[in-house]
């Protein structure tokens, strides 16, 4: 479910984290969790893992660009590409591209 987390609507996230909060009330978890944060961290782990040559998910990444010029460090080494449909961008790989391009 959380790599599919770009496809959950603003309602769907407020009733996901009203569970959450309600969890928290009830006694089931110690901390106040939100869906975002959750989604966050599985993002990176998977990410993570995705860019080690022999993740079975690697085939899926950009090609790596060639950087000529000495400029700050990238949070990734990947090409940005364009892409022209909404239910494209919203998938993972190219929305934690774009999200960690900073």
């Amino acid at each position: 479910m959380l790599a599919l987390s770009g496809f959950l609507s603003a309602h769907l996230v407020g009733q996901i984290n009203g569970l959450l909060k309600r969890a928290r009330r009830y006694g089931f978890t110690l901390d106040v969790i939100s869906v975002e944060d959750i989604a966050e961290s599985a993002d990176s782990k998977l990410f993570k893992s995705i860019t080690h040559s022999n993740h079975c998910l690697h085939f899926l990444l950009p090609p790596v660009k060639n950087q000529v010029y000495s400029l700050r460090p990238k949070s990734h080494p990947y090409q940005l590409s364009s892409y022209k449909t909404q239910l494209h961008r919203r998938s993972f790989i190219p929305r934690y591209l774009f999200r960690s391009m900073y």
